[in-house]
């Protein structure tokens, strides 16, 4: 596997479409964390978080004005966070990712999702409120 100038592990390769981790062991040598401190991390993920308010967009055109609730931002720390940020640029950054998936993926808009979604003859809303605090990562693992 090609190295990451000035970084510290391997990376994968530009241009993949998936992850070719084959074990616990290559995810290990990968982020270059031990398994141990992998499954420490994970068995206690939710104290691995310093939560704080998102600060609320002034919106002076806006022609109602709704009090707006309190949104808490789950911040990771440390070693959380390190972990993350290791998946992100030794794992996640080198895929090539479908045209369709817009959200949270640099250098693509919400613009470019309308764009895709542009003349669709069929319109499906769903009401996902308070969808994402109800999931806890037991449900997930």
């Amino acid at each position: 596997m090609p190295r990451n100038p000035g970084k510290v592990g391997p990376r994968v390769e530009v241009g993949k479409t998936r992850l070719s981790i084959t074990s616990v062991r290559h995810l290990e040598f990968i982020l270059g964390i031990s398994r141990t401190t992998l499954e420490s991390v994970a068995s206690r993920a939710d104290t691995y978080y310093d939560p704080f308010p998102k600060e609320p967009k002034t919106r002076p055109f806006q022609k109602i004005f709704k009090p707006t609730k309190e949104r808490l931002i789950d911040n990771p720390v440390d070693p959380l966070r390190t972990i993350q940020k290791r998946i992100q640029h030794r794992l996640l950054a080198a895929l090539d990712l479908p045209f369709y998936l817009c959200g949270g993926v640099k250098d693509r808009s919400l613009m470019d999702n309308v764009t895709i979604h542009l003349g669709a003859s069929v319109l499906v809303a769903v009401d996902i409120k308070k969808f994402f605090p109800s999931i806890h990562n037991r449900m997930v693992y």
